[in-house]
């Protein structure tokens, strides 16, 4: 295959791996398609499989500082290239990594900036990914409110969108501030649909939230006790994505 078609082609594997939990995988494809893309000269491409690439280094947190910098160096060439989408690509990962280390004003500074440009450029897609990152950074905050709100807003953004992927993966990020709000139960229940949601498409966790999702699990669990949180968890999960998410939205 010429390298012009076979950059492209890992590139979009090695995205497929790394959405799938196949991390490592995902590297390895990404790796090579961004050298392919270095070699023949191509620096949009090259920006585009360097952040993607980036964005591994949620799983490898005693190396993440290069991994940063890998995003750093995509959203340089994306800025040189004029191209908003990629810088929008950029920041979000960015805030993804800054996020995953705890280090919650960089990371709501990018996501601010992702905000910023996907609004320009029309990604509504992206904008409803920007408002569950937004929403994680004010429940770490304490700002339970605010943090249920935000991310109740990215839901509804995607349900708009049609976009099952995203009602799955974010039905999770209600369960944290729904729990601190002091309904456990839905927060387990809501857990449990958004397992089963993404069950269905044949989809995990992104990495950085994952890590909110253990943590949200622990915490209802333990405040739950063992028996009452299977029970809700069970009930959740039969839930279609739809009826989950009519049931997260209700009364708001």
């Amino acid at each position: 295959m010429p390298p012009e078609l076979l950059s492209g082609v890992l590139l979009t594997a090695g995205n497929l791996a790394h959405n799938m939990g196949d991390v490592q995988t995902g590297e390895i494809l990404l790796r090579r398609s961004y050298e392919l893309y270095r070699q023949t000269g191509d620096e949009s491409g090259a920006a585009w499989a360097l952040s993607s690439l980036a964005i591994s280094g949620i799983s490898y947190p005693e190396a993440i500082d290069s991994y940063i910098e890998m995003a750093q160096e995509s959203l340089e060439l994306f800025r040189k290239l004029g191209d908003q989408p990629g810088m929008a690509q950029a920041y979000n990962i960015i805030g993804e990594l800054t996020r995953s280390i705890e280090d919650f004003d960089a990371a709501q500074h990018y996501y601010d900036e992702c905000l910023r440009l996907v609004r320009i450029t029309g990604e509504r897609m992206r904008e409803a990914m920007q408002y569950g990152g937004l929403g994680l950074i004010a429940y770490h905050r304490g700002q339970y409110q605010l943090a249920l709100e935000l991310t109740q807003r990215g839901l509804r953004l995607f349900r708009e969108l049609g976009t099952s992927y995203g009602l799955a993966m974010g039905l999770s990020g209600l369960a944290g501030p729904i729990a601190r709000l002091g309904d456990l139960e839905k927060a387990a229940r809501l857990l449990g649909a958004s397992t089963a949601g993404m069950d269905s498409l044949g989809i995990t966790q992104q990495p950085a939230d994952q890590i909110e999702f253990d943590k949200f699990q622990l915490f209802v669990r333990q405040a739950m006790g063992e028996e009452a949180y299977q029970k809700a968890w069970q009930e959740g999960h039969k839930l279609s994505i739809e009826e989950a998410l009519d049931y997260a939205l209700e009364n708001q």
